[in-house]
This record gives structure tokens, C-alpha cells and sequence, in this order.
């Protein structure tokens, strides 16, 4: 196994050259990079392919440049910890299911291209969507969405056109101030 320590100079080309040298699965030293600094940029199958060769997820930053499709933003993500961010150049439209959607989103910042859902979401899927969409979601229209208030409220804040029932679970509580 070949360890590999990321610093704030370390780029996708070197851990390219790196993983082309050895015929083992190569590791990062430490889940998190060394340093906060470091950004790797390349299109999402270039970098795909070269933290596909590690052992260990990446939770550094990446920049993404370039063309992608939903597909490679879903293998991208299955690589990475959950600390990492990714910066998209450029907001592809993305269509899709909403659970892959979800999962090609699930460590991007920002993300301002459009959204169309082809299947009925859950609740916990428009809010994961939500917490990186700042366009509008198209969802089904008849989609049911059941969840406590907070969490419907959550997940209908980009949606456009729902007007599928909704229910509401919980206790409802009284915010009144009193006279």
C-alpha cells in the first residue's frame, strides 16, 4: 500500500502519477487532507478516476470543472468523506431520480442549475436537495409529503407546482405570547 500525504500544494496530476506508478490501491494518510487549503481541480471523471484508485475517502475540496452529467457526480461523491466540498464551474441542469439527485449533491456548495425530478421524492430527499439548490426543483405534482412541519417546510422551499397532499406529523405547540 502506498500512503499519501495531501498538502496545500498536492494536485490531481501528482496523485495521478502516483496511483499510475503502483500496481496497490494507494491511501490518504489521514481521512482529511493536511491542510484546509488544498483544492484539487479536474473534470468529475478525471477526478473520479484518480480517487478511485485510493482506499480511503477524500475530504479535501474540489473544484470540478467542465461538463458533467449526474451519473459522475453520483460515482464522484461515493469517493468522498463527508467533510468534503465540491465547487462546480458550471451548473449543469440535472434530471433524474430523486434519490440519485441527492446523492450527486450530497457535498456540493451552491449548486444554481435546474432541478427536474422523475420520480416522487421523500421528505428527506427534497431537504437534502434543498440544503445545496438555490434554482427552482420541479417535482411530480401529485407528490404526497408527509413530515413535521419544520421538515415539510423545509423540503417544499424550491419546489415549484406541488399539489400533492400533505401531511403533517407531531404535536402542533403555541408560539402566542401572552397579553
Amino acid at each position: 500500500t502506498v500512503t499519501v500525504i495531501v498538502d496545500e500544494t498536492t494536485t490531481l496530476a501528482q496523485l495521478k502519477t502516483i496511483t499510475n506508478s503502483t500496481v496497490y490501491k494507494a491511501k490518504f494518510d489521514t481521512v482529511a487532507p493536511a491542510t484546509a487549503n488544498t483544492t484539487l481541480e479536474g473534470t468529475a471523471k478525471e477526478i473520479t478516476a484518480v480517487l478511485n484508485k485510493f482506499s480511503t475517502p477524500y475530504a479535501g475540496k474540489l473544484e470540478v470543472t467542465g461538463k458533467y452529467t449526474l451519473a459522475d457526480l453520483v460515482a464522484l461523491n461515493k469517493l468522498l468523506h463527508d467533510d468534503a466540498v465540491i465547487t462546480l464551474d458550471n451548473d449543469v441542469n440535472l434530471s433524474g431520480k430523486s434519490a440519485d439527485i441527492a446523492a450527486a449533491l450530497s457535498n456540493v456548495t451552491g449548486y444554481a442549475g435546474k432541478i427536474t425530478l422523475t420520480d416522487k421524492p421523500t421528505v428527506a430527499e427534497l431537504e437534502a436537495i434543498n440544503k445545496v439548490a438555490t434554482e427552482a426543483i420541479k417535482i411530480p405534482t401529485d407528490t404526497a409529503l408527509t413530515g413535521t412541519a419544520t421538515q415539510i417546510l423545509l423540503a417544499l422551499k424550491d419546489v415549484e407546482g406541488h399539489k400533492g397532499n400533505i401531511t403533517v406529523s407531531g404535536t402542533p405547540t403555541s408560539t402566542a405570547a401572552a397579553d
